[in-house]
């Protein structure tokens, strides 16, 4: 209620029963009451000015309707103070207008209305504490919900930009293995196969074009969503592993490859891996076996995964030392719920084998 409404109301109320209130019955309640006008600038002040005015009417004999400015003072001074300082200022307000009852004698009353005054404000102190506590378990939820969001968007930024580095490693360094090859096999058969070299240089020439259409279309679906979860440009899979194979072998590299036949449906992200996986186990090939080294690709499926495995006759690694290649390839088998293992065989060359879900959930 506003203290204007309330001074008036107080105001009737002790005209009504101004023969009992002596001189002090009009003016001293409806102080108290304009005093709370002063709350939000000064609670302490307004409330002890309002117990005081309470109090002197008590002490001089008479009844004190400045009672009610009082206890609303109390509620207003709560709002701004801890739990145990509101109820701290209760019970000394409580004791003093108890105690302003001393000469006259204090009944049983008076006790009970002592009583009722702290009960009362116990009840409302802690309905203000708990709502306080529920406004600050909200701002903190908002404000946790708030760095969560701001690390969810930091941690999907450094994914899409790892995503971005494995896609490009692929694309440039299975097509720079293959120029290099070709361009070794043209400058080896210079002077003595002129038809060899037009076809090294025709493989080059498609190569290049091919690598240059593959990045031109991953950097411009980068540019126009952001990687924000909605498809890009069809990524290469089962469908295309022929082509990949039939390039690996015009660039010298002898493949055995039985095809997916039968393997079924898998799922998009699947057969991207697969393609990557096995176009970089080739690329591997070319790079550290060299071209003629026979290459071995086998492609299974079971109900739940499918089996890729790239096997070559090299001569193998001494000490494997993973490149960004292999961790690439474990990168994102990883990422979908499978695992890459890659090491070199006993009797010599090397193997990837690579174990993926169907349908990663």
């Amino acid at each position: 209620m506003p203290p204007v409404l309330l001074a008036l109301a107080v105001l009737a109320v002790a005209v009504y029963h101004g023969a009992g209130q002596g001189v002090l019955g009009i003016p001293v309640p409806v102080g108290a009451s304009l005093l709370l006008m002063l709350r939000r600038r000064c609670p302490w002040g307004v409330y002890g000015g309002a117990i005081a005015a309470a109090a002197v009417p008590f002490a001089l004999g008479l009844s004190s309707i400045a009672v009610a400015p009082a206890f609303l003072a109390l509620l207003s001074l709560m709002t701004k103070v801890p739990f145990r300082v509101g109820l701290l200022a209760s019970a000394i307000g409580d004791a003093v207008l108890l105690v302003a009852h001393g000469p006259v004698g204090i009944t049983t009353d008076d006790t009970l209305w002592a009583v009722g005054w702290f009960g009362v404000s116990l009840l409302v102190a802690a309905l203000i504490e708990s709502r306080r506590r529920l406004g600050h378990e909200a701002a903190a939820r908002a404000a946790w919900a708030e760095r969560t969001r701001g690390e969810e968007v930091r941690r999907r930024m450094a994914e899409d930009r790892l995503d971005m580095a494995r896609d490009l490693h692929d694309i440039l360094g299975h097509s720079l293995a293959v120029i290099s090859l070709q361009a070794g096999v043209a400058e080896h058969v210079l002077a003595t196969n002129p038809e060899a070299v037009r076809q090294s240089l025709a493989a080059i020439r498609q190569v290049s074009r091919e690598a240059l259409a593959e990045l031109r279309a991953e950097l411009t679906s980068w540019r126009e969503t952001g990687r924000d979860g909605a498809p890009h440009h069809p990524v290469p899979g089962l469908d295309v592993l022929p082509d990949l194979i039939h390039r690996m072998e015009r660039a010298g590299v002898q493949v055995s490859f039985a095809g997916t036949t039968g393997l079924g449906p898998v799922s998009e992200v699947t057969g991207a891996a697969v393609y990557r996986i096995v176009q970089e186990s080739l690329t591997n090939v070319m790079r550290h076996a060299g071209s003629g080294v026979p290459v071995v690709v086998r492609i299974a499926g079971t109900r739940e995964s499918v089996e890729v495995e790239v096997e070559d006759g090299g001569r193998g690694v001494p000490a494997l030392v993973e490149g960004t290649g292999i961790m690439g390839m474990r990168e994102r088998a990883g990422a979908i719920g499978g695992w890459v293992e890659a090491r070199s065989l006993d009797e010599g060359g090397f193997r990837v084998r690579a174990v993926l879900p169907r349908s990663p959930r």
